[in-house]
């Protein structure tokens, strides 16, 4: 009975320990795109097209040349699509920025897109865009 009892505390303190060591999940990057100096519209551009059932997350970042940031037009609008989220856009004005981060699940074959358009008129100022789509493994 003693052995039998040293056997199963070892076998458990093991599966512990190999339980420990297993990898965790985390998010790695699939795609990124980074474009400065931008001063017209961006037409709709498939930015990603999941190839596996997953988890997925987006950020944007838009950020406007430029001074006043006081929320007044004209603004550079940077959106993005799918099916599973519609649409979900980012604004800025002179001398602004925008974030907004989503979480998705995709299955294959579904793409994302973005595209960009001026609002309320044609603004003077450049802006810049970053995106990142991560995956969660």
């Amino acid at each position: 009975m003693r052995k039998t009892a040293i056997c199963l505390v070892a076998f458990l303190g093991s599966w512990v320990t190999a339980l420990a060591q297993a990898p965790a999940h985390q998010w790695k990057v699939v795609q990124v795109v980074h474009l400065t100096q931008q001063t017209s519209a961006i037409p709709a551009t498939t930015l990603f097209t999941a190839t596996k059932i997953g988890l997925y997350r987006v950020t944007l970042a838009n950020s406007c040349e430029g001074e006043g940031g006081d929320s007044q037009p004209p603004y550079w609008d940077l959106l993005l699509t799918s099916k599973a989220t519609g649409n979900v856009d980012v604004q800025c004005d002179a001398g602004s920025a925008g974030t907004n981060l989503i979480t998705l699940d995709l299955k294959p074959g579904a793409p994302i897109t973005y595209f960009s358009l001026a609002e309320e008129g044609i603004p003077t100022f450049a802006y810049d865009i970053d995106i990142v789509v991560e995956q969660f493994q």
